[in-house]
């Protein structure tokens, strides 16, 4: 007479023969669990709330039993699927701002003396870039200006200085002349922005305070004590100033 299986075996039977047909043919079982869960929300949502911690625990070690294999068949992916992860990423970060803000500030707070290293050593092998990106960062930054309006503006000045009509090519520095009853200093807008001027020129008209008939005035006195320092006999020559008695 054969011996009775215990529960235990019959169970173990039991699950034994339900694994060998998942592994032969996975799909029928997997439509069942999909339709018997689509059936039965309420359910699962009982069931994942008081198994919560047991399935954090079983996830934690299936992690860490196979943390090794999982890694490199994310890296393999990442590899084989470049476009999908620059995709992947944008979509996060355009979903998540306020916590890529936070890792950030964190990363920032963490590394900032490599950050400044490394941002002196690029800065030294690469002057003329790191120029030229800081120009470009500043026109956008205080002047809305992009390097295309820039260049408009250049152009439709004939690389002129507006105030002079002198060349603006070779000066070190290149002033975006506003109004200032508009914009505040070193800033400016579409509506105030008068033109590209020397900076010297800049700092005339500013000291001036913008005002053209004091200009004119001082073009006119200057014009004047030119004419009268001219007319004066040569230094050679004694200047009497004043006759004493």
């Amino acid at each position: 007479m054969a011996k009775r299986m215990t529960d235990e075996e019959q169970r173990a039977r039991g699950n034994a023969a339900r694994r060998a047909r998942y592994a032969a043919d996975p799909e029928p079982a997997r439509a069942r669990a999909r339709a018997w869960q689509a059936a039965n929300p309420e359910h699962i949502k009982a069931y994942r709330a008081a198994n919560r911690e047991r399935d954090k625990a079983r996830g934690k070690a299936r992690y860490e039993a196979n943390r090794e294999r999982n890694n490199a068949a994310s890296r393999a992916w990442r590899a084989a699927n470049p476009e999908q992860v620059k995709a992947n990423n944008r979509a996060w970060r355009a979903a998540n701002p306020e916590q890529v803000k936070a890792v950030q500030r964190i990363y920032q707070a963490a590394n900032s003396e490599r950050r400044n290293d490394q941002a002196r050593a690029w800065r030294a092998a690469n002057l003329e870039r790191a120029r030229t990106a800081g120009r470009v960062h500043y026109l956008h930054k205080r002047h809305g200006l992009t390097p295309e309006a820039w260049a408009a503006m250049w152009q439709s000045q004939d690389g002129l200085c507006y105030l002079c009509d002198e060349p603006l090519a070779g000066t070190k520095k290149i002033a975006v002349d506003h109004d200032h009853d508009c914009c505040p200093r070193d800033a400016s807008c579409r509506r105030c922005r008068r033109g590209l001027a020397h900076n010297k020129c800049n700092t005339l008209i500013g000291q001036a305070g913008d005002d053209p008939e004091r200009l004119r005035l001082i073009a006119d006195n200057l014009e004047a004590a030119k004419a009268r320092v001219a007319a004066q006999p040569p230094a050679d020559e004694e200047l009497v100033l004043f006759e004493l008695p």
